[in-house]
This record gives C-alpha cells, sequence and structure tokens, in this order.
C-alpha cells in the first residue's frame, strides 16, 4: 500500500477512491477505473464534502447561466461509458483547491464536464458566481445555509431534482 490509505477495504465500489488523512491534511485523490459510475465518484465527493455536491454533464456551460438539468449524466453511467476513448488517472484536490480549478481539471484531463453545487436550505445551487472560493469556503458556506429546522427530514443528496 502506498502512502494513500485506501477505502477499498470499505466498499469495493469506490476502491478508486483514495484519502489520505483527509481531516489533517485536506487532501483527497480520485482514481478514475473504467467502471466506477457517475454515482460513485459523487458519493465519494459527498462523504469528504458534506454540504456540496457533483453533477456530471453532457455539454458544456453557458458562461453566464450555468448548466441546463437536461443535459445532467444519470448516474449509473459509467465512466467508460461516458469518456470516449476511455482514460484513466486521477484528480487531486484538497480542501483549498478552488472550485474553479476543480471543475478545470476534470475538464482538461479526461473531457468531463463537472459541476459542484453547495447545499443551501432544502436546495443546492450551483456555484458559478462563487468558482474563486475554496471547496472547504464553499462547504462551510453549505453548512451555515443548511441548517434543518426542528423535525425537518433530511434529503437524499444525490437526487438530481435537488437544484436551482
Amino acid at each position: 500500500m502506498d502512502e494513500y490509505t485506501s477505502a477499498c477495504a470499505e466498499n469495493s465500489v469506490v476502491s478508486c477512491v483514495n484519502i489520505l488523512n483527509f481531516e489533517k491534511t485536506k487532501r483527497m485523490k480520485i482514481d478514475l477505473k473504467a467502471d466506477l459510475t457517475i454515482r460513485d465518484i459523487k458519493t465519494t465527493f459527498h462523504e469528504t464534502f458534506k454540504f456540496l455536491k457533483l453533477e456530471f454533464f453532457s455539454d458544456k456551460k453557458s458562461k453566464d447561466i450555468g448548466f441546463s438539468k437536461d443535459l445532467m449524466i444519470d448516474n449509473e453511467t459509467s465512466l467508460q461509458d461516458l469518456m470516449h476513448p476511455f482514460r484513466e488517472g486521477s484528480v487531486h484536490l484538497t480542501g483549498k483547491t478552488t472550485v474553479k480549478a476543480f471543475e478545470h481539471e476534470w475538464m482538461e484531463k479526461f473531457g468531463l464536464n463537472v459541476q459542484v453545487f453547495r447545499k443551501s436550505g432544502l436546495l443546492y445551487l450551483e456555484t458559478t458566481s462563487t468558482d474563486e472560493w475554496t471547496l472547504e469556503q464553499q462547504n462551510n458556506e453549505g453548512e451555515t445555509a443548511s441548517k434543518l429546522e426542528a423535525g425537518e427530514a433530511p434529503r437524499d443528496e444525490l437526487d438530481r431534482d435537488q437544484w436551482e
């Protein structure tokens, strides 16, 4: 085993995701494998950043208005089916990585359109106007804006209809 602690012992579905003491160092590496699904990546990202989520889109966003919901890629799509040809590689991030840099890395390395969303109450908002913020800043803002009211049930974080 290398310097990364593998998450595969806990869950073989996310065997390609390695976390190096993320809570202490705020470093994360996502290794992309052909059989990995969009759900696998989104779930792993959300486990680290509880108030953020990722969405993958089939086309580029408009600079002014962001992505259209009808271009959202289904959670069960594998990376092999999404990328033609499939390219193995890794995405590296820290809590100090800006949203802009994180999204740019997905596009440059893999040709994938990724958008970070921040939780705000019961909805997720595109971070388009705050792309210069770090992932940690976005997550902290999402936590502040999402305190559940007493008795309010948490929602499915992978639900594609929970965004504005």
